[in-house]
């Protein structure tokens, strides 16, 4: 069974600190928690994917080839940032003991990071609203929007004003 990890834990990893209050809680509703055994690896080095892996309770060895290049424990300084977060990783983790980690999905956290950074948009409008449907996570998740600093990014949804339209209205005339 998967240790449930609360929000006041969440805090004590960076970046995840720095997160706002509801981007923190919807991180935490996407987590990834594993409970690894002694001895099994949790990635291996070359591994491509771009989770960040954070350890949450236990010991884990960072390997390169077959030597130990540093022990992380759980609660220390180094276990409050991601686990050897290069890609491809540069290091094989292997859990020293039993050991709880938790994936936080590196595109959702670079989204949140930004709309913490750009200050917090709310559009009441879209409130109710399934997630499937927010307008703003899926221009935010873009790539042309990735590239685009926070402040620019600030200043665009600033800028940006409702305009009523009725069924029947043109929106956008082709060529204008």
């Amino acid at each position: 069974m998967s240790t449930k990890i609360s929000i006041s834990e969440l805090n004590r990893y960076q970046p995840l600190d720095s997160l706002n209050p509801d981007n923190l809680k919807e991180i935490s509703e996407k987590l990834v928690v594993q409970d690894v055994p002694k001895g099994r690896k949790i990635f291996t080095q070359g591994d491509k994917q771009d989770d960040h892996v954070y350890l949450h309770k236990g010991t884990v060895d960072l390997m390169e080839g077959k030597n130990v290049a540093k022990t992380v424990e759980a609660d220390s300084d180094d276990a409050r940032v991601a686990l050897a977060h290069m890609i491809p990783r540069n290091f094989t983790a292997v859990a020293k003991t039993d050991v709880t980690v938790f994936n936080v999905n590196s595109d959702l956290l670079d989204m949140m990071l930004t709309w913490t950074q750009t200050g917090s948009f709310q559009v009441n409008e879209l409130i109710d609203q399934p997630a499937s449907d927010d307008w703003m996570s899926r221009i935010l998740s873009t790539d042309a929007f990735r590239r685009i600093p926070p402040a620019n990014i600030q200043a665009i949804f600033t800028s940006l004003e409702d305009v009523p339209v009725t069924v029947g209205d043109v929106v956008i005339k082709q060529g204008d």
